[in-house]
């Protein structure tokens, strides 16, 4: 997978002496660069190399433009000063938030209303979700203006006046149960994941934890929809990502229902080595 990017050059000047320039004047200079730059227009596009040329690839120059939404709280059940501390995140798709690109967006405050804002986004697709959620609680919905964009991409074409709609509610699930080997023991340090069935580019949904010393295991405030439930002996750190592993959860682990403000005891055996 590779990033595309086009960007229109900027104006070419003779570079200051920053040896006669104080402290204060070389970051002023080098803030007045970065806006010059920021306010470019530029492209991006993300394309997948395997065994053949890609043709076709359209990259749609524009500039840095802001997005203003609404967080709303299903039951009102979220105290208004809890909103500071979550953030609004939206991740490429196509746009790399590096600083090549200008730093990539860049999400302001939640006020205590629910309004918000990103800044510094260019034309491109990108994924929303949420960071710093308070515990208990799951993005329920996220639309723009009417298409779900919290299980596709949101695309931005050029500035909107629409705004981005989240929706977070209290009502998630748990899910307890016991690891066991393939002789039926509980397995202690057994490596177990809840793996979500689809919107698997939802990375939050992956639900690592490792169980206790007597196998047992807790996975709390899941996001209620369809899973697969799997335990290895061990895993390497994020291996839960590969599609290899996937396939084994698929085929070795027990898929699981999760309903809005459930608990359920779900208990799970080791995939075999020969699964592998």
């Amino acid at each position: 997978a590779y990033t595309l990017r086009a960007s229109v050059p900027g104006t070419q000047t003779r570079p200051p002496d920053f040896a006669n320039m104080s402290p204060a004047e070389r970051s002023a200079y080098l803030q007045s660069q970065q806006a010059e730059q920021n306010a470019l227009p530029k492209a991006f596009a993300t394309v997948n190399v395997v065994n053949a040329d890609v043709e076709g690839v359209v990259l749609t120059l524009g500039v840095s433009m802001s997005l203003a939404g609404r967080l709303r709280v299903e039951s009102n059940a979220l105290p208004a000063d809890a909103f500071g501390f979550m953030r609004v995140q939206m991740k490429g798709g196509s746009v790399p938030s590096d600083p090549v690109s200008g730093g990539g967006p860049q999400p302001r405050p939640i006020t205590a209303d629910g309004t918000f804002r990103v800044d510094n986004l260019w034309p491109g697709e990108y994924r929303v979700s949420l960071a710093r959620l308070p515990p208990g609680f799951y993005l329920k919905e996220a639309r723009f203006p009417d298409a779900d964009v919290l299980n596709g991409p949101l695309r931005l074409n050029g500035p909107d006046s629409q705004p981005l709609d989240l929706l977070i509610s209290p009502n998630v699930g748990a899910i307890d149960g016991v690891a066991v080997d393939a002789a039926g023991q509980p397995m202690a340090g057994a490596q177990v994941v809840l793996i979500p069935g689809r919107s698997r580019e939802r990375t939050e949904l992956f639900r690592p934890v490792t169980a206790d010393l007597n196998g047992r295991f807790t996975i709390s405030s899941i996001a209620p929809g369809e899973y697969v439930l799997a335990t290895w002996e061990a895993m390497e750190p994020n291996a839960y990502f590969d599609p290899n592993s996937i396939r084994q959860a698929e085929v070795g682990g027990k898929a699981v229902r999760v309903p809005e403000s459930s608990t359920q005891t779900v208990n799970v055996s080791v995939i075999p080595i020969a699964a592998r």
